[in-house]
């Protein structure tokens, strides 16, 4: 018996008014549609808590984390009576997992079993349709599903996107979907259904189909189908867990077609992915259906659109209604697509703007805004309703491009900054650039390499809607300036000599004429007019200037000029000297500095010994490593010798005394005699006797 608290809930449950909605509740997701409610968890399958706003209903205690899985109203009376739920009565036994490389990985149950860690990771109601999806990952194996229901249908889809993220390529990779269907067992308290393989792919009809049917207290219905050589359907077994059993009808499982048995037995689909090289990923699709009216609608949904920018798997939504837009006279690609399309005879109306009208791919290109209908009509027994599915091709305005001149440029141009107008009333078109002129909005070929052109460059401007393909082209023409130039730098090296100066100019070289000079220094001897530089007198050092050449709207370009100034050297011949006749002199000159030269006038060697004839005044030229010249004088004054007289030769007798006195030393000299005389002092020679006076003058000669 029911507790007061279930009784209350049902009661508010009845109570709730029917709206359709799509929803994140903690870490769980829900799809309410008009005839279908489905709850998804954390794992990635269905099988959520209870939503008091739904028409979920379980013997499970009320919070169970799968309490709520899917229910169903295929009665179509307001969910007065419906079916439901169809799995989480007794033991919950519902989900998916996967068999990489004989391993096998499941999110089941629950909660109990998630190998495959992941989350709802975003929902989306547009129109009527409403969609959940869940990313995990197992290894580097990502798994991305999106559970899709169209609020007024009585199925709903499963796509599954496998990637392989890693470096390894995987073959056999198995996919299994498996599910205990305990249709109205909280009504009629009977867990068996009558459970059969209706269809297995093969050759000549690739549909599979896996159905649990009850009779109490009504008859419900609940079916795995999809279309593909690689989807198995099996039943038995309750947990099942390897996913190539699923696939293969073994362990214990049933695959065989028309196999039937009525037990409380699991449901279960597989899919088989032959080969997932490294970076690439497989999509697939199939439809879990609760109404056996429902067959051929759900099978029919897994069929879409695919044209220039859009359509894809089930890009809408909506399996049915589609638009594409072009522009006049540009024709569009649109193909119906879908698991075993070739399965079909596709027919296309009106024929109008339609390249054919048979086959499922077609070039329209109508005057118009145009509604085509396509009618696929089943070539295999297997499949017995038609599809019949429609797109607007919708015909939009085109571009019509207007360049704004942005006047003279200078060397380059930056392509970003070009202003480009639509004078055609298209909504956000994009500007392309090409060295030829496109064809198409996303032409690959010719497209310009870089944001920057330069003079001679031959650039097309293309304005386009990406999403429509419409375009406008016109060549771009910039009016170019020529750059200014300045020049090569230079450097020069002047001394300080008197009347030294230099003409900057002088320097110049490639440059235009008609720029400007600057001192970055402060010399104070520089004439910016003339580009003249006094370097009489100025202070050693470097002293830096720059020509400016101008051209707008073109930058400045300046040339650097560095002017070394180096001091003459201070040179110094000696002091003045004298001598006597017949002496030799050594002159040195000095100041130059470490690897300087001397070089003096009058054939004197710097450094070597000569012996003057006469006074005379000598000249040093000194030149520094810097090649700086100075000069210096000395004065050698030559002295003659004197003439020194001795005297008259005398003659005295023995014992007589004498006096020999010298001359010719003139004013200050001195006299010395040899033989022990003093000059001017009366001896006694023992004997006759020559003597020899030497006389010195005051210059010491």
């Amino acid at each position: 018996m029911k507790s007061p608290f279930i009784k209350l809930l049902l009661a508010i449950l009845l109570l709730v008014p029917a709206f359709s909605y799509t929803q994140i509740i903690g870490t769980s997701g829900y799809m309410i549609g008009d005839n279908v409610e489905i709850g998804i968890n954390d794992a990635g399958h269905e099988g959520a808590p209870l939503l008091g706003t739904s028409h979920n209903r379980s013997n499970a205690w009320v919070g169970s984390p799968v309490y709520f899985g899917f229910v169903a109203n295929p009665q179509l009376d307001g969910w007065t009576d419906y079916d439901g739920d169809f799995f989480t009565p007794g033991s919950p036994e519902n989900g998916f997992g996967l068999e990489i490389a004989g391993t096998n990985y499941h999110n089941n149950a629950s909660g109990s079993l998630e190998d495959i860690a992941g989350s709802i990771s975003s929902y989306d109601l547009e129109g009527d349709c409403m969609a959940l999806v869940w990313d995990g990952t197992i290894g580097d194996i990502d798994v991305h599903i999106v559970y899709r229901l169209v609020t007024t249908e009585l199925y709903y889809t499963t796509e599954v996107t496998l990637t392989n993220t890693g470096l390894t390529d995987y073959t056999d990779i198995y996919y299994y979907r498996n599910l205990d269907p305990d249709n109205n067992v909280t009504l009629s308290f009977d867990y068996t259904t009558q459970n059969t393989i209706v269809e297995q792919p093969d050759p000549g009809c690739e549909k599979a189909l896996v159905t649990a049917t009850s009779t109490a207290p009504w008859a419900s219905y609940i079916g795995l189908g999809a279309i593909g050589a690689n989807f198995r359907v099996s039943h038995g077994g309750f947990a099942n867990r390897d996913a190539s059993d699923i696939w293969n009808g073994l362990g214990g499982l049933t695959s065989a077609e028309g196999a039937t048995v009525f037990a409380d037995q699991a449901i279960s689909l597989g899919y088989k992915v032959e080969s997932l090289p490294a970076a690439e990923s497989e999509t697939f699709l199939f439809t879990i259906v609760l109404n056996a009216a429902s067959i051929d609608a759900a099978i029919s949904s897994l069929y879409y659109f695919d044209y220039v920018g859009g359509g894809g798997l089930i890009d809408e939504c909506d399996p049915v209604i589609d638009t594409v837009e072009t522009c006049s006279g540009i024709p569009v690609e649109i193909s119906v697509d879908g698991p075993n399309a070739d399965d079909y005879t596709w027919e296309w109306s009106p024929p109008g703007g339609l390249d054919i009208v048979f086959g499922p791919t077609v070039n329209a290109s109508p005057a118009v805004t145009t509604t085509y209908t396509v009618t696929g009509t089943p070539d295999v027994v297997c499949l017995s309703s038609t599809i019949e599915k429609s797109i607007v091709v919708e015909i939009m305005p085109s571009p019509i491009i207007e360049i704004i001149d942005p006047g003279p440029e200078c060397g380059e141009f930056d392509l970003t900054t070009l202003v480009v107008n639509d004078l055609g009333g298209v909504d956000s078109p994009i500007i392309e650039f090409y060295s030829v002129i496109p064809d198409s909005v996303d032409q690959v070929v010719g497209i310009w390499p870089s944001d920057i052109m330069y003079p001679g460059d031959v650039v097309y401007v293309m304005l386009g809607d990406t999403s429509l393909g419409c375009f406008d082209v016109e060549l771009l023409i910039i009016d170019w300036a020529t750059p200014p130039e300045s020049g090569l730098d230079a450097v020069e090296t002047l001394c300080n000599s008197i009347g030294a100066s230099i003409d900057l100019n002088t320097l110049l070289s490639g440059a235009d004429p008609g720029g400007v000079w600057e001192e970055l220094t402060a010399s104070g001897a520089f004439d910016p007019l003339t580009g003249v530089l006094d370097v009489e007198g100025l202070g050693a050092g470097d002293y830096t200037f720059i020509y400016i050449a101008s051209n707008l709207p073109c930058p400045n370009d300046t040339s650097e000029f560095t002017i070394t100034v180096n001091a003459v050297p201070i040179i110094d011949a000696g002091a003045d000297d004298e001598l006597c006749a017949g002496e030799s002199i050594t002159l040195s000159g000095s100041g130059a500095g470490i690897g300087g030269t001397y070089v003096w006038d009058g054939g004197i060697t710097d450094g070597v010994a000569f012996t003057p004839g006469a006074t005379a005044t000598y000249t040093v030229t000194g030149t520094d490593a810097n090649g700086c010249v100075g000069t210096d004088a000395v004065t050698i004054t030559v002295n003659p010798l004197p003439i020194i007289d001795a005297g008259a030769d005398d003659a005295i007798c023995t014992g007589e005394s004498v006096t020999l006195t010298g001359s010719g030393a003139g004013i200050g000299g001195t006299y010395v005699w040899d033989g022990g005389v003093s000059d001017g002092v009366a001896f006694t020679p023992a004997a006759t006797a020559t003597y020899t006076v030497t006389g010195t003058d005051a210059n010491g000669c």
